[in-house]
């Protein structure tokens, strides 16, 4: 689609191409692309309209998932972490039940999917701690422990040119499956009450220089009754790294990185 720019625009059709007046403006575009009207309406693109409901559902899902880790992403994902949110949530909604343009999405029932999606495509949290990391949940999945044995960060690490010292932190959502609602024409979540709840918890600061204890780290999430199974529990796991001047602990961002550890 292209505008016309003329002082004299025109409606209608040369050979193949195609001018037309929207919203105001004027454009012109080749005879054999469908027009939006024909997209919309016409039988033969009734695949593309259910494709188009299904990647509208992801965009939101996304969307929520990003403004859960608010304030987490800015120092922690790289700079196409939308598009790629939407690329992780359409294999998800692949294998969703119902027909093709209203499938569900469904997080717990596809953690395989989800689980060790990295934030930061080009500095892997997997490359930069190869440690095991143990994530165990609570009876009503309202809490998440994080668990790794104590291991020396200079072997695990390597040659670290200005880090000093280095904090684990474990962030967990909790995030609905999504349904499309036939009426509003969109996708929601199934369960409004819980969903995008966060909450993350640290390590302290720890030495480069020195061998680590086991660390723990605890996420609690406000809920005081089960969580339901429509609602997934989304455990991340981040590394920060740091530098320490005359006792004074300045951030290096620019090695941060997390990835979805678990999903409960």
């Amino acid at each position: 689609m292209a505008r016309q720019d003329s002082n004299h625009p025109f409606v209608g059709r040369i050979g193949d191409l195609i001018y037309y007046k929207r919203n105001g403006n004027y454009f012109v575009r080749k005879a054999g692309s469908p027009s939006k009207e024909k997209i919309k309406t016409a039988p033969e693109f009734e695949k593309t309209r259910k494709l188009n409901r299904e990647f509208g559902g992801c965009v939101k899902v996304g969307y929520d998932l990003r403004k859960a880790l608010n304030s987490l992403l800015p120092d922690h994902s790289d700079n196409e972490i939308t598009g790629r949110l939407v690329g992780l949530f359409s294999k998800v909604i692949k294998k969703g039940k119902g027909e093709c343009g209203s499938r569900m999405i469904e997080v717990v029932k596809n953690r395989e999917i989800i689980k060790d999606f990295q934030f930061n495509k080009s500095l892997s949290f997997d490359k930069m701690f190869t440690e095991h990391l143990h994530f165990e949940s609570s009876t009503i999945r309202n809490e998440v422990a994080l668990t790794i044995n104590p291991f020396d960060p200079s072997v695990s690490f390597g040659k670290t040119s200005g880090i000093t010292h280095f904090r684990l932190f474990l962030a967990v959502v909790a995030f609905s499956d999504f349904k499309y609602d036939k009426r509003a024409k969109v996708y929601k979540p199934v369960n409004t009450s819980i969903h995008e709840s966060f909450v993350v918890s640290f390590s302290v600061n720890i030495s480069l220089k020195e061998k680590t204890e086991r660390i723990s780290i605890t996420a609690q999430l406000p809920a005081q009754k089960p969580i339901p199974v429509s609602v997934g529990i989304i455990a991340i796991v981040g590394i920060e790294f740091c530098k320490e001047e005359n006792g004074i602990m300045y951030a290096l961002p620019g090695k941060n990185c997390m990835k979805i550890g678990q999903v409960f």
